[in-house]
């Protein structure tokens, strides 16, 4: 590809020093060239050390500090707005990426002016060969959303609902969807709401399977404890699933989901905080009381237009 565009490689992070510094190193040994990809680490106030470590080591990387942690929406804005490429790549700080990785899905971007948001196929770091996520399906009445884990086809492109942990975003698909909604999703269905507006304002969303990379996260098992791991994170686990429904459901799908399925979720989390969260029992308790402010104030969302914060 001859006149390759500058690609903006954002990297959200906080308190995670040592894998962030893993997911540099990856991003420097990329094929693509130097001269054309800039790196902005947004450091989101850090008390281990993040910021000062990757400025020391990394000068080459563009380092924002945040006054304060405003979560990975606020985050992948600030760092949205520090860049200059007609492509950015938000990544998570807890992977690592294949050194054609960005290559592909610039190739993706450039061979098709509707696609505004491509993703990589992405692995477990821990079972190097096992896909971690292919794309993503969400039932818009039982809420339930599915991460495609199983093997792949021929082809190299496969729609998706909306991309989780790294994806590549066109610039002028982001000034017509919109920067990430920071207020109503600081985290938790974030990148649900900003595929919705993504798709709505005429872009397709497709997972690029010749990009690669490996996630360092939980397959499956306790991955639904850490969003439930502190207050803040029940209080949005609850609130955010009904705003997002509120805002993109049909009345149709909304009624039985708010009516049936809410409540059944609800008790599913509950009982994830009491037998698979971390805490004594007062804060387990916390969590819970956490976790139902947060339901009260989606359904005050659902009613009215607005919902508190956690």
């Amino acid at each position: 590809m001859k006149n390759r565009p500058v690609v903006s490689v954002v990297i959200p992070t906080h308190n995670r020093r040592d894998k962030v510094c893993r997911l540099i190193r990856s991003v420097l040994d990329s094929d693509y060239p130097a001269g054309k990809m800039e790196i902005i680490v947004v450091d989101g106030k850090s008390g281990d050390g993040t910021g000062d470590f990757v400025e020391k080591n990394f000068p080459q990387v563009k380092l924002v500090r945040m006054e304060k942690d405003l979560h990975v929406s606020g985050s992948r804005n600030r760092g949205i707005g520090c860049s200059s490429g007609r492509y950015v790549f938000l990544i998570d700080d807890d992977n690592v990426i294949d050194r054609g990785c960005i290559g592909a899905l610039v190739q993706t971007m450039e061979g098709d002016p509707e696609v505004g948001e491509a993703m990589p196929l992405m692995f477990s770091y821990a079972e190097r060969d096992r896909i971690w996520c292919s794309g993503v399906s969400r039932d818009m009445v039982t809420s339930i959303t599915s991460l495609a884990d199983g093997e792949v086809g021929r082809s190299r492109l496969i729609g998706t609902r909306d991309c989780p942990n790294a994806f590549m975003i066109r610039r002028e698909a982001v000034l017509k969807a919109g920067m990430f909604d920071q207020e109503n999703f600081p985290f938790h269905y974030e990148e649900a709401d900003f595929g919705e507006r993504m798709r709505r304002a005429g872009y397709a969303i497709v997972c690029d399977t010749k990009a690669r990379l490996w996630h360092d996260s939980d397959l499956a098992g306790f991955a639904n404890a850490r969003l439930v791991q502190s207050e803040s994170r029940a209080f949005h686990t609850a609130r955010n699933r009904i705003v997002f429904h509120r805002k993109y459901s049909a009345w149709w799908e909304f009624v039985p989901f708010i009516l049936v399925f809410y409540p059944l979720i609800s008790a599913y989390y509950i009982g994830v905080i009491f037998f698979r969260s971390d805490g004594a029992p007062g804060q387990k308790a916390g969590k819970v009381r956490a976790y139902v402010r947060g339901a009260f104030s989606g359904i005050r969302f659902a009613v009215t237009g607005r919902a508190g914060k956690g």
